[in-house]
């Protein structure tokens, strides 16, 4: 504090001889900026000063991130399974009808099975050239609406069905590959992970044993 005092006098003292004594002119040259940086360094003293100062250990403590929490299912002891419904609704003959979907929940109940079934935004309009929401498809389907999904509009159907099936320990019935997804989901590449199916003369059958 006491050295930018100093020098801003000295310097200031001696520009003011530079000013009014001709034959001290040159020394301006010197004085001047050595002034300005007197100034300045004093500036920045008073300013640190002036800040409020801060106690050691009142760090603001870090908030921890709330942990992902994971729908679980109300009957813990039930064997889970989804139901890709857009692709199981292509299963007889390539044409969209719910006869698979219905027929998959029927057998699927058979085996002990509870299921849930997931559609892609646009299963309504292939089916019947509107729009069909959750309840619509409950109602045909004849299970609970907090079985049935309709995923959002402009998102795939395949991510919802992969997370759901990890956070119901569930398989999967489709005959989909998900080969887009199996970096992030690595365990549709395990054996029995996806419940395949197919319709030989009229009737079901399925990769399930």
């Amino acid at each position: 504090m006491k050295i930018p005092l100093i020098l801003l006098f000295v310097s200031s003292v001696l520009s003011a001889i530079g000013f009014y004594q001709p034959a001290w002119s040159d020394i301006v040259l010197i004085s001047v900026p050595i002034a300005i940086a007197s100034l300045l360094a004093l500036v920045f003293v008073w300013g640190r000063k002036s800040a409020p100062h801060k106690p050691q250990g009142s760090r603001r403590p870090r908030t921890k991130r709330p942990r992902k929490t994971r729908t679980r299912p109300t009957n813990r002891n039930a064997k889970w399974v989804i139901i890709d419904g857009s692709n199981v609704m292509h299963w007889m003959g390539g044409e969209p009808s719910l006869k698979p979907v219905k027929d998959v929940l029927a057998l699927l109940k058979k085996q002990g099975f509870t299921a849930g079934v997931m559609f892609d935004a646009n299963a309504g309009y292939l089916l019947g050239d509107r729009y069909q929401h959750d309840d619509a498809f409950s109602k045909q389907l004849r299970i609970p609406e907090d079985r049935i999904m309709v995923v959002p509009k402009g998102t795939p159907a395949d991510p919802y069905i992969l997370t759901a099936a990890e956070d119901f320990n569930a398989k999967i019935v489709t005959n989909d590959r998900f080969r887009d997804w199996v970096e992030q989901f690595p365990q549709v590449r395990e054996n029995g992970f996806l419940i395949t199916g197919w319709y030989r003369d009229g009737k079901l059958h399925t990769s399930l044993l």
